[in-house]
């Protein structure tokens, strides 16, 4: 693997991020964090959050390291218990009691669960314009999120920023239009945004041959730093202190245009892994219901299951998947953005080309 450098920009401004957003690279915000009463309250008193937050029950992901935390069962538990865990592990970086961290804190909205903290810290502007707040993540040292990129059915590819307010985070960061034939997919539902190999610091070269070919960026952001993540752009994550993030997704017209050029090798990517999918008949139920309702008050047949399992080309041709692919348009924001048809109609088009020659590599 080939690894290239980041560039560092002290407090950029909005109209500085938009360009990177349009040329869909990479860079690290300085000056910006640590400006942040955020900065000072969490990473100097660790008194400060379990006093605000310590009787709150929250969804806490299980795991071990080396193991991310999507791939964790969910247990609930008082903020004061598991920031008692964090901060042992604090004292002791170093872990020399060889003790494997049992949670993780991951991605948690803060309007929804901390909104006692949501004035320590400035929402950037872009994802504050788009009525977007933060999520907190708390990890501790080795804790590591394997490589995909952001996507959701309504934000089908986000760009993205990450704020280390305590800790350092290593980010191992690949151009998805450069490494088009290096990372295969993960073929569940709900997962095709996930690489399979499972960690690109130590591929199995063995059985992911193609991942040597990759080119990447590794950037090590440091505590008050903010990193920049464009849309689509894949990402494996290890905490390397004891830490405390905020994130911020946001979307912007620019860059899904991306998606109809210098990225759609990417979306043809997803839509192959979408085509050979591996899913329950009743999960598969569920999508239909979901992408192609029957008449109201009737439910999928499981013969329409049967079909659509006999000939997954249906699926991917159903008009609201292939709609799902614009939906960043449903932004309120982008309400009367003037470039908002030409993108629904250009990425839905690109897509239609996609299932006609789909079809016509079935019947040659």
């Amino acid at each position: 693997m080939t690894y290239n450098t980041i560039e560092r920009i002290y407090k950029p401004s909005k109209q500085v991020l938009e360009s990177y957003i349009l040329k869909g690279q990479p860079f690290i915000a300085t000056g910006v964090v640590n400006e942040w009463p955020a900065y000072k309250l969490w990473s100097s008193n660790h008194d400060y959050l379990v006093k605000k937050l310590g009787e709150k029950e929250i969804p806490i992901r299980e795991i071990g390291y080396n193991v991310g935390e999507w791939l964790g069962k969910t247990t609930t538990l008082k903020f004061s218990q598991f920031w008692k865990l964090w901060t042992k592990h604090f004292n002791n970086p170093d872990n020399a009691a060889n003790e494997t961290p049992q949670f993780y804190l991951a991605s948690l909205p803060v309007h929804k669960y901390f909104k006692e903290i949501e004035t320590d810290f400035t929402i950037p502007d872009l994802p504050k314009e788009q009525g977007k707040n933060a999520n907190l993540w708390i990890g501790l040292k080795g804790q590591v999120t394997p490589l995909h990129h952001d996507w959701s059915s309504g934000d089908p590819g986000m760009d993205g920023l990450h704020a280390v307010v305590c800790g350092k985070k290593l980010f191992k960061l690949y151009d998805p239009s450069l490494n088009l034939k290096c990372f295969k997919r993960k073929s569940e539902w709900g997962l095709f945004h996930h690489a399979l190999v499972d960690d690109v610091e130590n591929p199995n070269l063995d059985m992911f041959p193609e991942v040597k070919n990759a080119v990447g960026i590794d950037a090590v952001i440091e505590q008050g730093e903010m990193l920049f993540i464009p849309k689509l752009w894949w990402h494996h994550v290890r905490t390397l202190e004891p830490s405390i993030s905020l994130n911020f997704w946001f979307q912007d017209i620019g860059s899904e245009f991306l998606k109809c050029d210098r990225y759609l090798g990417v979306i043809e990517h997803y839509l192959e892994a979408v085509y050979n999918m591996q899913v329950q008949d009743s999960k598969l139920k569920t999508l239909i219901q979901f992408f192609d309702p029957p008449a109201q008050g009737q439910q999928v047949t499981d013969e329409k299951v049967e079909e659509f399992k006999r000939n997954p080309i249906l699926f991917v041709s159903l008009p609201k998947f292939i709609s799902s692919f614009s939906n960043a348009v449903n932004n309120p924001i982008f309400k009367n953005h003037p470039e908002k048809e030409r993108f629904k109609k250009e990425m839905t088009k690109k897509i239609e080309e996609w299932v006609v020659k789909k079809r016509e590599s079935l019947n040659p």
